[in-house]
């Protein structure tokens, strides 16, 4: 398996979203990873709905529907809400 992370950082109103869209965008498009394969953390709900409506809104304008639709299985959400369905999910393993 290999992980390949992309760290984003920049002030407010700089591009962050739209830069992470695109990029995710590309990805799925080219097959290099699936939905359930991607975890995007943002610091705002509203950041983080935003951005799995523009890469649902990008694969759709280019046919990709069952990708669009995959995204549901991609976690995206803040860093508390990603974390935290992490360790739900992977309790045990966390030795909690």
């Amino acid at each position: 398996m290999s992980a390949r992370i992309r760290f984003i950082s920049a002030g407010a109103g700089s591009g962050k979203t739209t830069a992470l869209a695109e990029l995710l965008r590309q990805e799925l498009a080219a097959g290099r990873v699936h939905p359930g394969g991607v975890l995007a953390t943002t610091f705002t709900n509203r950041a983080a709905t935003e951005l799995r409506g523009r890469v649902r809104a990008h694969l759709i304008r280019e046919g990709a529907y069952e990708l669009a639709t995959a995204m549901g299985s991609a976690r995206i959400g803040t860093v508390n809400s990603v974390c935290g369905s992490l360790l739900q999910r992977f309790a045990f393993e966390a030795g909690l």
